[in-house]
């Protein structure tokens, strides 16, 4: 069974749609980001609606990128980082930061600047705090004490601690990490996963696969046809029936996966903690 998060009535976002300065139905949604506790949304043009308890919300326009730990949820708006959630609030960077990974625990992760410059935050117990010098990244991703980086060469790079070196090769285009492990996508379409194989996450699919979602236990990639798959020990059956989709996310611990459909609707399947919390399309939200 799978659970779609269709709209139960007005959402107040006050004056979002008026700041964003576009039209009705410009909006979709095209990233996703999930706790525990809330799911947030963020669309082409910078908006984020979440529904759950998210603290302080993150609700609004001006975003460039939105991430999340096991229960904290985050985001780079104006090139600031700002957190709602358990640990913290706020973020104090050197960079200027544009994109964001955090990790599967409490307040650690990552931001990178458009220039690719790196900056890691939180503990730094096995060197998961120092990213390599010169290092200049399109896509970082972070596990429990580790993170890893698609550079702008196309190579994969790891810092921290991590039981196996990532695989070599100038053409991966995907990458997502979790707890003692990380998987990426060349190219080709063709999925790739090291480090520690924890919960048999290394089982991964034959296919051509266009993007990723790692959690504990669990990733799940979307096929080029917009059909999604998951493999771990702990990851949930993919339902009969499931929308095709332009987009998946899974939480980093309690198994919730989750994806935009080509209908710009949100649909989650695994665990159920919201409750039938409403998520209306990206055009409904930013036209109230």
């Amino acid at each position: 069974m799978f659970w779609p998060l269709l709209s139960l009535g007005c959402v107040d976002v006050g004056s979002g749609a008026a700041d964003s300065g576009a039209e009705i139905g410009q909006h979709r949604w095209v990233e996703l980001s999930i706790s525990a506790r809330s799911i947030c949304a963020m669309s082409n043009l910078g908006f984020v609606y979440c529904i759950g308890d998210v603290y302080s919300s993150l609700d609004g326009v001006g975003w460039s990128d939105i991430d999340a730990t096991f229960a904290v949820q985050c985001g780079i708006r104006e090139t600031e980082m700002q957190c709602s959630g358990d640990s913290f609030d706020y973020v104090d960077l050197e960079v200027i930061p544009f994109r964001l990974s955090m990790n599967d625990g409490g307040g650690r992760g990552c931001a990178w600047a458009e220039s690719g410059e790196v900056e890691c935050f939180g503990h730094d117990i096995f060197g998961e705090g120092n990213p390599p010098g010169g290092l200049r990244a399109s896509e970082v991703s972070s596990g429990s004490y580790f993170s890893c980086a698609i550079d702008f060469g196309r190579e994969l790079s790891c810092w921290g601690q991590l039981s196996e070196a990532p695989p070599t090769g100038r053409d991966w285009e995907e990458l997502a990490c979790s707890v003692a492990d990380c998987c990426a996508i060349r190219s080709s379409g063709e999925l790739e996963c090291w480090g520690g194989n924890y919960e048999k996450v290394h089982d991964s699919p034959d296919g051509e696969f266009v993007r990723l979602g790692g959690g504990e236990g669990t990733f799940c990639a979307l096929e080029s046809s917009g059909t999604v798959r998951c493999w771990g020990n702990l990851a949930p059956d993919v339902p009969e029936g499931l929308p095709l989709l332009v987009d998946v996310d899974v939480s980093r611990r309690d198994r919730t996966v989750c994806g935009i459909t080509l209908e710009d609707t949100v649909v989650c399947f695994g665990n159920d903690d919201f409750g039938g919390a409403g998520f209306p399309s990206a055009a409904e939200v930013t036209a109230l």
